[in-house]
């Protein structure tokens, strides 16, 4: 196959096939129904076809081709056309993946209570973020590079990474393909961390900041202490895995929030602030709700939630959702403790203790968690 990404990562071909399909089996396991089911799982296939693309062997594109082909699933819409363009770089794609037609109309969603819950405490964390006043300023928010990012969110992570990992630079060719970066790959008689970053000059100052230096810093994180040697995907990089990997990196970013309130570091806390409402806005249905139930609601974060406008998790409402019920269950203690170990359930709540002495927002937001779990 040509080489996309330029490394020699030494994988045997049988490894590589047998990584990919178990991959591809993981990524068509999802917790859910109907057309989120469809979409999610070719979401999830473009993320191994990008993994494919960085491990650079034949046998793993075959190894996700023999899985597209036997599920027999129909390959259309949004994301068949991003697996398909990932696919298209390692050859001609096979039947199996369809042909690009026309767009589908996005399914209407109801939000569940707890959601709705969920946006209200977010909310209203978010608008206490708003009163911070600037103590002191961090260095300058300037690029310098996704490993410096990630070193500057270690002091932000409740777990700093202690385990090797690689940034690869994504060609031209792939970026806008695929939403997750990380991965964890079957090289070496062990499991290679990677993240595959996009152009530098695309995430400057803190935005890069946060986006590497703590949410995926806390994938990371995460990844580490849960891959397992040999030829199998980890537990939290697809289906019900990945609700648990986004609902501890969500809480991250809560705590992250909450700690750099407390050290009056304003600029980092109001980018953290709008990665949140971001989250509040792009869950399905949030604006008819918003305008049935919140019109007129004094929260500003509620409010700018609103104009979020990102069509990534249009037909995923289950995962969309989980970015504001995930953190808020890690927060409650009811995350899953086979998929969040209790070195990083236990390093979490430690450090949020102190937050809360600090910034009484983040005691507030804990209450109103438990309640929505209660």
């Amino acid at each position: 196959m040509p080489r996309v990404f330029p490394l020699d990562l030494r994988i045997d071909d049988d490894t590589a096939y047998q990584w990919a399909r178990r991959s591809g089996e993981a990524a068509a396991a999802v917790p859910a129904l109907g057309r989120e089911a469809r979409d999610w799982t070719l979401r999830g296939w473009a993320e191994v076809m990008l993994a494919c693309l960085v491990l650079g062997v034949d046998a793993a594109v075959r190894g996700l081709d023999d899985v597209v082909r036997e599920s027999g699933l129909a390959c259309a819409g949004r994301f068949a056309r991003r697996l398909r363009a990932l696919r298209q770089l390692a050859g001609r794609p096979p039947q199996a993946y369809g042909r690009d037609g026309a767009d589908e109309p996005e399914p209407a969603v109801a939000p569940s209570a707890r959601t709705e819950a969920a946006w209200r405490a977010i909310g209203g964390f978010c608008d206490s973020l708003l009163e911070v006043r600037p103590v002191r300023t961090d260095e300058p928010p300037v690029w310098s590079g996704v490993a410096d990012h990630l070193g500057w969110g270690s002091r932000w992570r409740p777990t700093p990474l202690g385990y090797p990992y690689e940034v690869v630079q994504a060609p031209a060719m792939t970026r806008g393909l695929t939403w997750r970066c990380w991965l964890a790959l079957p090289t070496g008689g062990r499991s290679r961390l990677v993240l595959v970053a996009g152009e530098p000059g695309r995430a400057p100052g803190y935005r890069g900041r946060i986006c590497h230096g703590v949410h995926n810093g806390a994938h990371l994180d995460h990844l580490a202490a849960v891959v397992t040697p040999g030829p199998v995907p980890a537990p939290i990089e697809y289906g019900a895995g990945l609700l648990a990997a986004e609902a501890y990196a969500m809480a991250v970013e809560l705590l992250a929030a909450a700690e750099c309130a407390a050290a009056g570091l304003a600029g980092e806390a109001a980018q953290l602030r709008a990665g949140l409402v971001e989250r509040i806005g792009r869950v399905p249905g949030y604006r008819q709700w918003y305008e049935s139930n919140a019109r007129g609601h004094i929260s500003p974060s509620l409010i700018e939630a609103a104009s979020v406008r990102i069509g990534e998790f249009q037909a995923l409402p289950a995962l969309a959702a989980n970015y504001v019920v995930g953190p808020l269950a890690v927060l409650a203690g009811h995350a899953a403790p086979d998929l969040l170990p209790d070195r990083l359930a236990g390093d979490f709540h430690w450090r949020w203790a102190q937050a809360e002495r600090r910034f009484p927002a983040a005691a507030v937001l804990a209450e109103r968690a438990c309640d929505v779990f209660r």
